[in-house]
């Protein structure tokens, strides 16, 4: 009597995936049994980046991407010639039509992009602040006393950073993000497809109607973005900046 083969069992079934969270919080997690099937899942988990670095990657990428758009700098560790945006050697290096020098902060400000309200600002702060998480790690693994005296001030700034990067990138200028970084299914309608980021634009666009209409209105006599935003800004009592972005998106 010939015996019988024992049944593989399918990695499948010894599996199951789930997802915890929303928006920009949204994962998907999978619960494991360990056998020999298994163990390839297990194991390409456990190659995963779980750093500093390899969580905040994502950030990082929308952060560069959003002032490669912007024509700015992305180096958050340099020094930036004002207003020109070009690397400087150092403070208050002196080159004709500079008014000075500093940080990537200090040029995208002087861009006239400002802090919680334009993208670019946001961006500058996220690789900046980054940067500081990266500098204060790299001094308490080198040195135990360090990393006792600045363990609560670490812990203080990474809340920061989390909360600076999901105000961003998971409130502010969600839709963005998802392009940038591959997110394609947040939102679905259950009545027709159309996206929340579709809706989202659409309530813009009619949000934006009185500066849409101006805006075509003042095409022939201002053909620059610039001055036909300023031309709004000022008929509308409402911020340049914000009339400017307004007719950047709609190009």
């Amino acid at each position: 009597m010939k015996k019988k083969k024992p049944t593989k069992t399918s990695p499948t079934s010894l599996t199951e995936r789930y997802t915890v969270g929303s928006g920009l919080t949204k994962t998907e997690k999978i619960r494991v049994i360990p056998c020999s099937e298994t163990l390839p899942i297990i194991e390409s988990f456990f190659r995963q980046d779980f750093t500093f670095t390899g969580r905040i990657a994502f950030a990082e990428k929308w952060a560069v991407q959003v002032l490669q758009d912007a024509k700015l700098p992305t180096d958050p560790k340099g020094l930036y010639g004002i207003p020109d945006g070009l690397p400087a050697k150092h403070i208050g290096e002196q080159i004709p039509g500079r008014t000075g020098t500093g940080t990537l902060l200090a040029i995208v400000e002087n861009r006239g992009y400002r802090e919680r309200e334009h993208k670019e600002m946001y961006a500058a702060m996220i690789l900046s602040d980054a940067v500081r998480l990266r500098n204060m790690l790299s001094r308490m693994k080198a040195d135990p006393e360090a990393a006792r005296k600045e363990a609560d001030a670490l812990a203080m700034f990474t809340f920061d950073l989390g909360l600076l990067v999901y105000e961003a990138i998971g409130f502010k200028f969600p839709y963005e993000a998802d392009t940038l970084l591959g997110i394609t299914d947040r939102g679905w309608r259950r009545d027709g497809g159309n996206t929340t980021g579709q809706r989202t634009h659409e309530d813009a666009v009619k949000r934006n109607s009185a500066v849409l209409r101006m805006n075509a209105e003042l095409l022939r006599s201002h053909p620059t973005v610039r001055g036909r935003a300023r031309e709004i800004a000022e008929k509308l009592n409402r911020p340049f900046n914000t009339i400017r972005d307004i007719l950047k998106s709609t190009k």
